[in-house]
């Protein structure tokens, strides 16, 4: 089985694209520990798991809602 370049590059380009976004991430939040701002680096982590967990489901509600309106 061959797989296309296209399709190489899409899995390359959205695994590399989640480690480096990842990789800010903890980037930033560590810097604000070392720095000292221990409330800043909280609300960095709350904010951004609220956050993310909230656009998955808003993802899949959309996803969901197209699907319907497809089948119908």
């Amino acid at each position: 089985m061959t797989v296309s370049s296209e399709i190489k590059g899409f899995f390359l380009v959205g695994f590399l694209g989640a480690y480096t976004t990842f990789s800010t991430y903890s980037l930033d939040t560590a810097t604000m520990i070392k720095a000292g701002e221990l409330k800043g680096a909280a609300m960095n982590i709350v904010i951004h798991n609220i956050a993310g967990i909230m656009l998955v489901l808003a993802g899949l509600i959309s996803a969901s809602l197209f699907l319907r309106v497809i089948k119908s």
